[in-house]
């Protein structure tokens, strides 16, 4: 070697460069899903949980897995028994052009109901297991009346206001009847927009899904005798029709967004006040597709 040092500085290159292929194809094969070395196809894995109260994070991870190449199809695990209308529609909403591009399942857990199924409706596919408890399609105003409570307490409350219906819905007086028929007209128009997206969504005579539109629930299968979810089953179920529809023939790997570490203080301060501004009825009216 000593005779021939660029023959000796060559054969260590090509060493250092084996053993970081050794290392890379290592790390390939122990941060892979599938149990063999492989650079499979990928499919994305979105999981929404409890009570829906915002669109935007999960709208975002759709978007990103929309134009992401390498990510073939999209699963959507729910888990949820609805919340807000307005973020079940932008999920809904953003589902929809995403299966014009790739393949999107849903598949419904224990429960996936009223905005839980709103979501759903905007897959290529459903999937639930026979006994999730789903539909529910229908919308709710929750109010509440303290009225009677504050007379008892001595507590004498009144608003100023400038316009006849601004102070609707408060806490602290009886309803009038025009109010009572506004609220009606403004939860009917929604539950309107309900129904045309299930129907638009699951490719179903609007009247059809208005017939069942009355906010009952559902097990999975009876909601696959009604034309609402394509197939009753498992993950693996779920797996299965997602690969046919992305057209992969060979095994997956799984794509997961990183979850946001949050203190434990900060959790339980999150559900403390959450839970008593929701009770005491501080938050403003709002509109649930929720069972």
């Amino acid at each position: 070697m000593k005779k021939h040092p660029v023959l000796f500085s060559l054969s260590m290159i090509v060493l250092i460069m084996a053993v970081l292929c050794v290392a890379v194809i290592a790390l390939l094969y122990l941060s892979s899903d599938t149990s063999g070395i492989s650079f499979a196809d990928q499919v994305a894995l979105l999981e929404i949980r409890g009570v829906i109260t915002e669109g935007k994070p999960f709208t975002d991870l759709l978007a990103r897995y929309k134009e992401d190449k390498d990510v073939k199809a999209i699963i959507i695990l729910i888990e949820s028994p609805g919340g807000g209308v307005a973020p079940s529609q932008e999920i809904f909403t953003e589902l929809s052009r995403i299966r014009d591009h790739k393949p999107v399942v849903a598949f419904l857990g224990n429960v996936a109901a009223s905005g839980g199924y709103y979501i759903a409706a905007g897959a290529s596919r459903i999937v639930a297991s026979p006994g999730s408890i789903t539909g529910s399609i229908g919308v709710v105003i929750q109010l509440s009346n303290v009225e009677q409570l504050f007379e008892k307490l001595g507590l004498d409350l009144f608003a100023i206001k400038a316009g006849k219906y601004k102070d609707m819905g408060s806490p602290y007086r009886e309803m009038t009847d025009d109010e009572r028929k506004l609220l009606q007209s403004v939860i009917d128009d929604v539950h309107g927009q309900f129904i045309a997206d299930v129907a638009k969504g699951r490719n179903l005579p609007e009247g059809q899904v208005r017939a069942i539109a009355d906010g009952r629930i559902m097990t999975g299968s009876q909601a696959k005798e009604l034309g609402l979810v394509d197939e009753t089953g498992n993950f693996e179920d779920v797996m299965r029709l997602t690969k046919s529809l992305a057209g992969i023939k060979g095994k997956v790997s799984i794509v997961r967004p990183e979850r946001k570490r949050q203190s434990l203080i900060g959790y339980f301060l999150d559900e403390f006040l959450g839970g008593l501004t929701e009770r005491l009825g501080i938050n403003s009216p709002r509109l649930l597709a929720l069972y």
